[in-house]
C-alpha cells in the first residue's frame, strides 16, 4: 500500500469513526472532506460519501467543489433527471465537472460525445482527479475509450496527476472487457507507482482473463507481496494454480480456509478425483468442514459437500430448499434447476448424493403442488429412476415409475427398462408380464419391442448388461407372451443391438 492510499484510508476510518461515535467536535476541512468523498467512492462506499456532503453542507455551504461533488453523488445514484434537476438549479455553477456531468446525462452519441472530450481536453491544463473519472467514464457511456487510449500522451498534458487518468482508464477498459488496452494502462500505471497492491491485482486479472497464465500468476505474487490480505490477488493465483500447480492450490486452500473463491477453486480443480482420490477427498472435507452453512448459497460447496458426504446431506438440502419460498410462479424453475443439479452429480459418479438431491424435491413438492405440470417433473422422475437403479434401490426405481405414469402416460425406453428390471430384480413377474404385454401391443412386431427395451437398457446401464438382461427376462417370460409374436425370437443367438 502506498503512503497515498494509507494516509486516504486513515482519513476515511477517523470520519467512519466520528460518525459511528457521533462525536460532533471532530473537525475535517474542505480539503478532507473532498478526500472522503472521492476515496470513499473508489470503494463503492455511497453512505460516507454522502455523510461527507451533508458534513460539508453544515460547515462549508459555500463551497464550489462540495457542491460539485453533490451533482458527481446525484450522477452516480439517482441519474438523469436528478443531474439535470441540479443543474438547472445551480446554473451558475459553470465548472469542467458541472460540464461534464450535463454531456453524461444528455450526450449520447459517438462523435458529439468525442467533440466535447477533445474539447475539454484542449481547454483544460491542469484537470482534476474527479474531472478525470467522469471524462473516463464519459468516453466509455459513449463508445470513445479507444480514443482515450490511443491519445494518453496528449491527454497528459491536460492532467494535474498522471496516475489517476490511467487507473481510471484501466478500470473502464476492464468493465468493457477491453483487457490488452486496461494491461497498457496498468503498466504504465505500476510503472508510476510500483508498491500499489490493488493495481498489481488488476495487471493479474487482465492476464487471466487473456489466459495468460504465468503472467497473471506473476502479478498476483506482486500484490499479496505487497498486501498480503488482497483478496482479489489471492483469487487470481489460486485460479492460475488450478492449471500450473495443483500442490500450491493444495496449501493455499489450507492457509486461506475461509477464502470461498479458493475453496470453490479447489473443488472444481478436483471434481473428477474427489470421489475415488483419498487425499484429495480429505483435503476437500478439511476446507468445507464446519462452513456448510456460511456458504449455503455456494452451489460447488453445496455439491462437494453432496457427493463426499451424502448421508448427512439431507436435512441441509431440506434448508437449503427452505431458504427460497416456493409460489406457482418460481416452483417450476426451482425443480428445473434442481434436476440440473442432480444430473450434475449424477454424471460425476455420485449415486447416492444425485439421490439425495432428487428425494429432497420429492419430499419438498406435494403431489398436488400448484403451477406444476407433468413437464416440470417429468426429467427429475426420470432421472431418479435411472439413480435409483443405479443404485439397487428397486422398490424406489418402481415407484418412480409408478409416478411417471401417473403424471404423463408415457415412458422413455430407458425407463421402461429400468422399470422391467426392478420388477424382475423383486420377482413382481406378474406385474412384469403385463407391462410388457401392454407395451408389446402398442408396437408393430416383437422384434421392435425387443430392440426398444434393449435399447433402454443400454441408455441406462451398457451394452453387456443390457443382453445379459434381455436373455434373462425372455427366457422367465417368454413362455407368457403369445407364442406366435415370438417364434423367431432365439435368445442363445439373437443379438438386440443389431440395426439400433
Amino acid at each position: 500500500m502506498d503512503n497515498y492510499e494509507a494516509e486516504n484510508r486513515e482519513l476515511l476510518d477517523r470520519f467512519a469513526a466520528a460518525l459511528r461515535d457521533r462525536d460532533t467536535s471532530a473537525w475535517f476541512d474542505e480539503d478532507e472532506l473532498l478526500d472522503i468523498f472521492d476515496f470513499a467512492g473508489d470503494y463503492g462506499m455511497d453512505y460516507l460519501r454522502a455523510e461527507a456532503l451533508f458534513w460539508g453542507v453544515r460547515n462549508f455551504p459555500d463551497s464550489r467543489a462540495l457542491m460539485e461533488r453533490r451533482a458527481v453523488f446525484y450522477a452516480d445514484v439517482l441519474g438523469t433527471e436528478a443531474v439535470n434537476s441540479f443543474s438547472d438549479d445551480h446554473a451558475d455553477v459553470d465548472t469542467l465537472l458541472a460540464r461534464i456531468l450535463s454531456a453524461r446525462a444528455n450526450i449520447t452519441g459517438h462523435d458529439e460525445a468525442l467533440t466535447f472530450i477533445r474539447e475539454s481536453i484542449a481547454a483544460s491544463h491542469n484537470m482534476e482527479d474527479e474531472e478525470v473519472i467522469q471524462l473516463v467514464n464519459f468516453a466509455a457511456d459513449t463508445g470513445n475509450l479507444q480514443w482515450m487510449a490511443d491519445n494518453t500522451e496528449k491527454i497528459f498534458a491536460s492532467l494535474s496527476y498522471k496516475p489517476a487518468f490511467l487507473y481510471e482508464l484501466g478500470a473502464a477498459a476492464i468493465q468493457k472487457g477491453e483487457y490488452a488496452m486496461a494491461l497498457k494502462a496498468l503498466d504504465d500505471l505500476v510503472t508510476e507507482m510500483p508498491y500499489n497492491a490493488e493495481y498489481w491485482s488488476l495487471i493479474s486479472t487482465c492476464h487471466l482473463r487473456l489466459n495468460h497464465l504465468d503472467e497473471a500468476a506473476d502479478a498476483a505474487e506482486m500484490a499479496i507481496a505487497i498486501d498480503p490480505a488482497n483478496t482479489e490477488a489471492l483469487n487470481c493465483k489460486a485460479r492460475c494454480m488450478a492449471v500450473l500447480n495443483e500442490e500450491e492450490l493444495i496449501r493455499m486452500a489450507g492457509e486461506y480456509p475461509d477464502n470461498l473463491v479458493i475453496v470453490e477453486t479447489l473443488i472444481d480443480c478436483f471434481c473428477t478425483r474427489m470421489l475415488h482420490d483419498a487425499r484429495v477427498r480429505q483435503v476437500i472435507l478439511d476446507a468445507i468442514t464446519d462452513r456448510l452453512e456460511t456458504w449455503q448459497d455456494s452451489v460447488i460447496v453445496q455439491t462437494a459437500a453432496v457427493m463426499l458426504k451424502p448421508d448427512e446431506a439431507p436435512e441441509r438440502l431440506d434448508r437449503i430448499w427452505a431458504f427460497e419460498e416456493d409460489n406457482p410462479q418460481t416452483l417450476p424453475e426451482k425443480i428445473r434447476l434442481w434436476t440440473q443439479w442432480a444430473h450434475s452429480v449424477y454424471i460425476r459418479g455420485s449415486l447416492a448424493g444425485a439421490a439425495a438431491i432428487v428425494d429432497t424435491v420429492y419430499g419438498n413438492v406435494p403431489g398436488s403442488a400448484s403451477g406444476v405440470t407433468s413437464a416440470d417433473i417429468s426429467p427429475l422422475i426420470a432421472l431418479g429412476t435411472a439413480i435409483h437403479l443405479g443404485l439397487k434401490r428397486y422398490t424406489s426405481v418402481v415407484e418412480d415409475v409408478e409416478m411417471l405414469l401417473g403424471v404423463n402416460g408415457g415412458l422413455s425406453p430407458a425407463v421402461h427398462a429400468a422399470y422391467l428390471t426392478a420388477l424382475v430384480r423383486l420377482r413382481r413377474f406378474s406385474t412384469a408380464c403385463r407391462h410388457i404385454d401392454l407395451f408389446r401391443n402398442r408396437l408393430v412386431t416383437c422384434m421392435q419391442y425387443e430392440q426398444f427395451v434393449a435399447q433402454g437398457v443400454y441408455d441406462s446401464v451398457n451394452l453387456a448388461l443390457g443382453i445379459s438382461w434381455l436373455r434373462r427376462v425372455f427366457d422367465d417370460l417368454r413362455p407368457r407372451i403369445a407364442p406366435d409374436a415370438c417364434q423367431s425370437f432365439d435368445s442363445d443367438s439373437y443379438d438386440p443391438f443389431e440395426n439400433v
